[in-house]
């Protein structure tokens, strides 16, 4: 029913009674009146015909307003419009203690690894956010094993819905390169992740990096995923602007061969003098898991190159014991001093998940460097994790 619809039977309302006020005063005063000349009285009677067509037409419209709010009452009311969708956030994260033992000068070490905390959320069907810190990025560390930036933002996109299952991310993430550099933290299959991802200092950046860009990621016919789009840099520019107008092309693509076979081949193209290229296997079968990965990487005239072979095998639901052999050249045309040396790293572990979102990981790790750029040594690597 109209919101002014009793206002306007309230104006019919009272020009009504005023009309009938008037005839009734003209019908009091006609008696007086008869002695007046015919003209008046004819006059008189012409507004009092006049009057009383006014109120029947002022009746007729009343009715007319009455029934039709009468049925406006019993009509169902209009649906309400569908309530907008509250946004769906979430929170995560992932904590890492670690423990650090070796010999050969190598300083023994307690450490927080990670203190990752990340934030996700959806907006309706078609747009999400993640955001992720890490705190313990800011942390000094002096180990020789690995070189810790204090970047404490890690993530911040945010992703469109696209075209048949596809995904549009734009912001600053992981960059689509190598198997394991996109490995979540908490499911690594050893304590550190390889050496051409992880020895920062020797050049080994080589994945498992962020930087910022867009990108498109998703799968045709269930047995092919893509990943790739334009980024300003392979990680040189993570929480800041570029530095120059030339971008990088990045991108990953992977067969699932067969339920259990997966292979993958991923690279970069960032002008001569800064590529990426790399291929690698996975297969799983029951408690069994293999897997290998070579990676090769361009900085100027400096060629580097990594491997790793991984075998796993699950005693138990909750236990699993690893063997891998993992290998990182920083300069493959020069083996002269340490920061040029080839390193193999030859690693026995046991991976145990006592409880859901709990996991211990123990590495015992013999290292070799090439050209006795240092002498072998062994390190002792135990993870402490929950994650949420």
């Amino acid at each position: 029913m109209s919101v002014g619809r009793p206002k306007r039977l309230i104006v019919y309302s009272s020009q009504m009674h005023k009309a009938i006020r008037c005839a009734l005063a003209l019908l009091v005063i006609t008696p007086s009146l008869l002695a007046a000349d015919a003209d008046a009285i004819a006059a008189l009677r012409a507004k009092i015909e006049e009057q009383a067509a006014q109120v029947e037409a002022l009746r007729a419209e009343l009715a007319r307003l009455e029934a039709e709010m009468r049925r406006d009452e019993g009509a169902p009311a209009a649906p309400a419009p569908p309530p907008t969708p509250a946004p769906k956030v979430k929170f995560g994260g992932l904590l890492q203690s670690w423990y650090a033992a070796g010999d050969e000068g190598f300083n023994d070490t307690f450490r927080i690894r990670r203190a990752e905390l990340k934030f996700t959320g959806e907006i309706g069907k078609t747009f999400g956010w993640t955001v992720m810190i890490d705190p313990a990025k800011s942390l000094t560390t002096t180990s020789g094993t690995v070189n810790q930036a204090s970047r404490v933002l890690q993530d911040a996109f945010i992703t469109v819905a696209a075209f048949r299952g596809a995904t549009l991310q734009m912001g600053q993430y992981r960059i689509p390169l190598s198997r394991e550099g996109l490995e979540p933290a908490s499911a690594l299959d050893t304590v550190e992740r390889a050496l051409f991802l992880s020895d920062r200092a020797r050049g080994g950046g080589l994945g498992d990096i962020r930087d910022l860009g867009l990108a498109l990621r998703g799968t045709l016919n269930k047995r092919f995923d893509y990943y790739g789009g334009i980024f300003n840099g392979s990680g040189e520019s993570q929480n800041d602007t570029d530095r120059e107008d030339r971008k990088t092309l990045i991108g990953r693509f992977v067969a699932h061969l067969t339920d259990d076979l997966r292979l993958g081949v991923s690279g970069a193209q960032g002008g001569p003098q800064k590529n990426r290229l790399g291929g690698d296997i996975l297969y799983t079968h029951g408690p069994v898991k293999l897997a290998a990965e070579l990676m090769t990487g361009k900085d100027g005239s400096i060629e580097r190159r990594g491997f790793y072979a991984h075998a796993g095998y699950r005693f138990l639901p909750r236990l699993e014991g690893i063997v891998r052999v993992d290998q990182f050249d920083p300069d493959t045309s020069s083996d002269t001093g340490l920061a040029s040396a080839e390193e193999t790293d030859y690693i026995l572990g046991i991976n145990l998940s006592p409880t859901t979102g709990v996991r211990f990981q123990a590495n015992a790790i013999h290292k070799v460097f090439s050209d006795d750029a240092l002498p072998s040594r062994n390190v002792l690597l135990l993870n402490l994790q929950t994650s949420w």
